[in-house]
C-alpha cells in the first residue's frame, strides 16, 4: 500500500538526478517534478458535516464544508516528461486525507497532422471547465454545488480523448472522449466496461488588446445503474480583462457556468416499464478583481436545484495575497443554505508549490 512518506522519499531520490526549471519542462528525458500542498484552517458556524444522520441522503450533503480545524486539504505530486520525440506523459498523484490516488496519468501524442491531438490514460473528463481544474487551481476553497453533486471532487477516469485545434480566425478547439463511467456520482453504471461518450467545444475571442471572451459547451451520455441512460450538459462564459500597460497590477474576470443533468430509469419498487427521470440543474458565478500587484478579491454565488430535494444556495467572498506563482494565502468567507439548515464558514488556505511549475490553464 502506498503511503505519503514512501511517495515523497521516492520522489526526492528521483529529483536528485533531475535538472528541471520552473517552466515544467523535463531535461534529458528525465521528468520534471513538482509538489503542491494546500493547508487549510476552517472555522464552522453550523451543523458538523462529519456527523450527519445515518438516514440522510448522501446526495443532499454534497457541497458540505470540510471538517472544522486545521488539515492538509491536498498534497499533489506531479511528474511531466517527454517519452520520446513523439509523445509526452503527465502523471499527478494526489493525497487527500487518508488515501492516495492518481488524479491523472496520461500520454499525449505530439505528431498528429491537421491540428489533431490524442490523449490516452487516466484523465479528467472534458465535461465542464471546472471539472478539469486541479484543487489548487480552484478560485475558491470548495468546488461548486453542481459540480460536486454530479462528479464529486472531479470526474477522472481511464479512457481516450481526440482533440482538434481548428484553423478558424478565432481560437476554437473540439474534444471528444470515451471514458469509464462506472465510478461517477451521476452515471454510476454497475456494469463492467460502462463507457461514457463526452464532447466539448472551447472558443476564445479577442474583444480588444486587453479583453477576451471565452465560450465553452460540453455534454456526456452513458448507461447508469438503473439500466437506462444518464445525460449531462454544460455551458459557460468567461470574460477577462488585463490592461496591456498595467498587466501585473490590474485584472478582472467574470465567469458563469450552467450545468444540467437527467437520469432515466425505473423506480426499484415499480414495474420495469415505469420510467422516472431524475433531473438536476445548477449555476455557479464568479467575479475576481486584481486591485494591486499581489492582491485579489473574489466573490461567488452557487445555485443548485436537485429535483427531489430543497434548492441549495451558497455565496462567498475572499481576499488573496499571491506572493508569487509558488505561494499564495487566501482568506475566505462562505455561507451555505441547503433548504433546511444554514452554515457559515471561514477558511484560511495556504497554497505552496516546490519544484517545477507547469503553466496553469488560461
Amino acid at each position: 500500500m502506498l503511503t505519503l512518506p514512501t511517495v515523497l522519499l521516492a520522489a526526492a531520490a528521483v529529483a536528485q538526478t533531475v535538472d528541471t526549471t520552473t517552466s515544467g519542462n523535463s531535461t534529458a528525458f528525465n521528468p520534471a517534478i513538482s509538489l503542491n500542498a494546500l493547508f487549510l484552517g476552517h472555522y464552522l458556524d453550523g451543523p458538523d458535516p462529519g456527523h450527519a444522520d445515518d438516514g440522510h441522503d448522501h446526495a443532499h450533503d454534497h457541497g458540505a464544508p470540510p471538517p472544522e480545524g486545521f488539515s492538509a486539504q491536498e498534497i499533489e505530486l506531479r511528474f511531466t516528461s517527454d517519452i520520446d520525440a513523439y509523445a509526452r506523459a503527465d502523471a499527478t498523484l494526489a493525497f487527500h486525507g487518508e488515501h492516495i490516488h492518481f488524479e491523472e496519468a496520461y500520454a499525449d501524442l505530439l505528431t498528429l497532422p491537421a491540428g489533431l491531438g490524442l490523449r490516452a490514460g487516466q484523465m479528467f473528463a472534458p465535461i465542464s471547465r471546472e471539472n478539469i481544474l486541479h484543487t489548487h487551481n480552484l478560485p475558491f476553497v470548495q468546488r461548486s454545488l453542481g459540480q460536486v453533486t454530479l462528479f464529486g471532487e472531479g470526474w477522472s477516469s481511464p479512457g481516450a480523448q481526440l482533440s482538434w485545434l481548428s484553423s478558424l480566425p478565432f481560437y476554437a478547439e473540439f474534444r471528444a472522449a470515451a471514458l469509464d463511467a462506472s465510478h461517477t456520482e451521476w452515471f454510476g453504471s454497475d456494469k463492467d466496461g460502462g463507457i461514457a461518450g463526452v464532447g466539448q467545444i472551447l472558443t476564445m475571442f479577442d474583444l480588444s488588446e486587453s479583453t477576451t471572451l471565452g465560450l465553452i459547451g460540453g455534454g456526456a451520455i452513458a448507461n447508469n445503474s438503473l439500466d437506462d441512460q444518464s445525460t449531462v450538459g454544460s455551458a459557460g462564459i468567461d470574460l477577462r480583462w488585463k490592461p496591456a500597460r498595467r498587466t501585473i497590477y490590474r485584472g478582472l474576470r467574470l465567469n458563469a457556468e450552467y450545468l444540467w443533468a437527467e437520469r432515466n430509469g425505473a423506480e426499484p419498487e415499480a414495474d420495469v416499464d415505469v420510467r422516472h427521470p431524475e433531473q438536476l440543474q445548477g449555476l455557479t458565478t464568479l467575479c475576481q478583481f486584481q486591485f494591486a500587484r499581489r492582491w485579489w478579491v473574489s466573490g461567488r454565488y452557487d445555485w443548485l436545484d436537485p429535483d427531489e430535494h430543497e434548492t441549495q444556495t451558497r455565496w462567498g467572498a475572499s481576499i488573496s495575497f499571491v506572493a508569487s506563482e509558488f505561494q499564495a494565502l487566501r482568506l475566505e468567507y462562505s455561507s451555505s443554505d441547503d433548504g433546511e439548515e444554514l452554515s457559515n464558514s471561514v477558511f484560511l488556505q495556504y497554497n505552496i508549490t516546490i519544484g517545477s511549475h507547469p503553466a496553469h490553464l488560461y
